[in-house]
């Protein structure tokens, strides 16, 4: 299972919750908790998109 979020005019491939992604470009601090508007992706168990 995985999401697919764009961001700083990028795509990123983020695992499952709870996990730690390194975002190029990101004014936020380790730890600090975001909200991304642009999700293109998101797979379910089986790698499945939808």
């Amino acid at each position: 299972m995985y999401t697919i979020i764009k961001t700083g005019g990028k795509q990123y491939q983020v695992p499952p919750p709870e996990c730690v992604i390194d975002v190029e470009k990101s004014e936020l601090k380790s730890g600090q908790t975001v909200k991304f508007e642009e999700v293109p992706a998101i797979s379910e168990e089986g790698g499945q998109l939808f």
